[in-house]
């Protein structure tokens, strides 16, 4: 089963994916704030498969999220799934191993395809 972190600080959005996503047989864990899901995953040393972050999101954005998971020390390859209602402020340079959605998006069919795409699609898939 594939461990997937969603982080959004709104918390409705955040319960209707974490159901989605469950609805689907992934292991979710969600958190309301990007530090603390960072935090989380460190103390538990926690194998995450695909990382769904909301971009607008106070004190870490997704961006910043994004850009901290791929810098040393941390240096994680994991796919990110960036989401927000509106894309602004859209990185001049695009990170990789990172994908856009706007969140309506998460209310088609075609969502779950694409989690499945990523997860699939990550470094050591199947390993």
């Amino acid at each position: 089963m594939a461990n997937i972190v969603v982080v959004d600080d709104d918390a409705l959005f955040l319960e209707y994916l974490r159901a989605v996503l469950e609805t689907a047989d992934y292991s979710v864990r969600a958190n309301r704030d990007a530090r603390g899901a960072l935090d989380m995953v460190r103390r538990t040393n926690m194998r995450v498969d695909l990382w769904i972050v909301d971009i607008k999101m106070p004190q870490m954005n997704g961006y910043q999220f994004a850009e901290t998971l791929r810098k040393p020390p941390l240096s994680s390859s994991t796919p990110i799934l960036l989401l927000s209602a509106w894309v602004e402020g859209m990185p001049s340079q695009e990170l990789q191993g990172v994908t856009y959605l706007d969140k309506k998006g998460c209310r088609e069919p075609a969502f779950l395809d694409l989690v499945r795409k990523l997860v699939d699609e990550r470094p050591n898939a199947g390993a």
